[in-house]
This record gives structure tokens, sequence and C-alpha cells, in this order.
């Protein structure tokens, strides 16, 4: 097993190797989280008793986006505390996953549609969604590979050198651009 930092893993199996790599530790958002979802959570019960007592429009969407807020909150503090990538090579598939304790979603790559996995600076739109998740380290990433000439993007959070040292690990394993 090869260790990259603090974060990172690699061990060495018959099909290619395993990649863990810890989601950033938010301090921030481990220690504020949990006192903001309370007064959030009393909050939205409140408006909730308003609501089934007299409903009211406004009250019900409001509801709505306390309910999406929670589910964010929640979100970001579980990645935080207990999430992770992991990238797996097995019989000319890449995988990558990110999970959050048994949960994971799951990304599947035919390697021979891969090519050029690199670092990678943070790139895009600060306006899309997917950069308005990256302050609560949910998206985005610090190493990429081309999949049908689209990157895809892992590595959430990486420093320079830890990214550069993992794209070297990865790169006999990928195939690169021509």
């Amino acid at each position: 097993m090869k260790q990259i930092g603090s974060r990172i893993t690699i061990e060495h199996t018959v099909g290619g190797p395993e990649v863990h790599v810890r989601a950033p530790r938010n301090w921030w958002a481990l220690i504020f989280l949990p006192i903001w979802l309370a007064g959030w959570t009393f909050g939205g019960l409140v408006a909730l008793g308003t609501f089934l007592r007299e409903p009211q429009l406004f009250l019900g969407v409001w509801l709505l986006g306390w309910v999406a807020g929670e589910a964010l909150a929640v979100l970001a503090w579980s990645w935080a505390a207990f999430g992770e990538e992991v990238l797996t090579f097995y019989e000319g598939v890449l995988t990558l996953a990110k999970r959050i304790g048994p949960f994971q979603r799951t990304r599947r790559f035919p390697l021979h549609e891969t090519s050029n996995v690199r670092a990678a600076g943070w790139f895009g739109s600060p306006t899309s969604f997917a950069d308005a998740m990256r302050p609560w380290g949910l998206t985005g990433g610090t190493l990429a590979f081309d999949h049908n000439n689209r990157p895809v993007r892992f590595g959430i959070g990486l420093a320079e050198q830890e990214a550069r040292e993992l794209a070297t690990e990865l790169a006999p394993y990928v195939r690169q651009a021509a």
C-alpha cells in the first residue's frame, strides 16, 4: 500500500490500483453545520406547525426550500466527516465512486474510452451549479481524465503536488492522448 500525502492511499490489486481519496476535512463545516442545523430545524418545525394549522402558499414554498437546505447541510456535513472518492481499475473498466459510509454514487468508464489522466486546476464556470458546490467540497476535483473527449474530474481538494503524483501513478493504466 502506498500513501500520498495524508488523504490518498493506493493499494495495488490484480486488476490495477485501487485509490482512496478521503474528503477534505472542512473544519468550519464540521463545527458550524450542526449548530446551524439545530436552529434551522427548529425554525422549520415551527413553520411546519404553522402551515399545518393555517396553510399558506408562501409558507408551503418556503418549507420546500427549508427541506432542500436541510438536505444540503446534512450532505455537506456527512461528506466532510465521512466522505471518500474511490477509483478502481478492473477488467477493462475504470470505476469512480463517491462514498459516504455505506452509500455511494458510482460511475463506470470503459478504459478503451478513457485517456489523458492529468493534474488539472480548478476550471469551469463560477455560475454553474457544480461550481457552486465546490466550497462545500462536494464537486470538482484536481485531477481529470477524458472520457469520449469530455473531462471527468476527481480528487476533490488535493494539493497540486499530490494531484501530480497521483496522476503519475495512474498514467500507466489510462492511455495517453495522441
